[in-house]
């Protein structure tokens, strides 16, 4: 009987010191194929990039890892999920508003319908900012004012600038800014010398640097960069005689190095994105209000508040 029981005991021994050694591989085999994280190893990237479309009407714009921004067509009408932290460059109560354009023409005449605005559209905006008080200021002007202002901006350049916008500009004594790819001028479809000479000289419209080639600025090296700037600026001032110191970036592309380059030729510097969804900016990076095909009378206004 005694000895049952103790072969009984030994069996049970063996038996425990079996699972024993099973647990232990079971458990190195976690160990080996989920290793501990090294939270320094973690990248964060809390800067929301917008997604890519084309700008210029004969340019077609490719993507970018390395682009800080792109082109958005940005029809959906939203409020901002959080408090923007606006620049204070200058003592004032009120930020500028900055708004993009690209045409101002009843009838669209290609695929890319939400560049062309309306005229009686582009009115009606004109309409409310003067009866209510606002300030014109162009692209190189901006500062914090006293009093609501804003500032109105053409991409590219395109001939219907001269013959729909400015007749509107000039009815209701507002100012533009329009950003010109240098090299374009007088090609079929884009404003001519003695256009940007006329309305340069009314005092209602600035014309500043948007490169001379319209190139993706984030793909070019520095002295691509510097040949696009200093063409384009020599260019526009022998046009205008006046100064050129702001920029809008081509397609809304730009990195490190661009953002360098930029600050040896301009004050300041504007982007593609919507100001509600960037929390912090500078001179270099003004953010702008996309002004759409299909953008509404209430949304414009919500665009337009403080």
């Amino acid at each position: 009987m005694k000895k049952t029981i103790i072969s009984f005991l030994l069996v049970m021994l063996s038996i425990l010191t079996s699972c024993s050694f099973r647990d232990a591989d079971v458990d190195k085999r976690v160990s080996v194929n989920e290793p501990e994280t090294d939270p320094s190893s973690v990248s964060v990237f809390d800067e929301t990039e917008s997604s890519s479309t084309t700008e210029s009407l004969i340019l077609e714009e490719s993507d970018s890892t390395d682009v800080r921004d792109s082109d958005t067509i940005d029809t959906v009408d939203t409020e901002p999920i959080r408090q923007e932290t606006e620049p204070q460059f200058q003592n004032g109560e009120f930020n500028p508003k900055a708004m993009m354009y690209h045409l101002i023409m009843e009838t669209p005449y290609n695929s890319l319908e939400a560049l062309f605005v309306r005229p009686s559209t582009f009115e009606s905006q004109l309409k409310y900012l003067t009866e209510n008080g606002y300030t014109f200021l162009f692209a190189d002007e901006w500062k914090t004012t006293d009093k609501p202002s804003v500032i109105i901006t053409f991409d590219d350049g395109y001939a219907d600038n001269y013959s729909n916008m400015f007749p509107i500009l000039k009815k209701y004594g507002a100012r533009a800014t329009i950003f010109l790819i240098s090299d374009f001028v007088g090609m079929d479809g884009y404003l001519t010398v003695d256009q940007i000479s006329e309305m340069s000289s009314s005092g209602l419209v600035s014309f500043q640097c948007h490169t001379a080639h319209h190139v993706d600025l984030a793909y070019q090296d520095e002295t691509t960069l510097r040949s696009e700037f200093e063409s384009s600026i020599s260019k526009i001032e022998s046009w205008t005689g006046k100064s050129v110191s702001a920029l809008a970036y081509p397609a809304g592309s730009y990195n490190d190095l661009v953002l360098s380059v930029a600050s040896d030729y301009f004050d300041y510097c504007y982007t593609t994105k919507s100001p509600y969804i960037v929390t912090e900016y500078s001179p270099l990076e003004i953010p702008r209000y996309y002004m759409g095909r299909d953008l509404t009378e209430d949304s414009f206004i919500s665009y337009m508040q403080y």
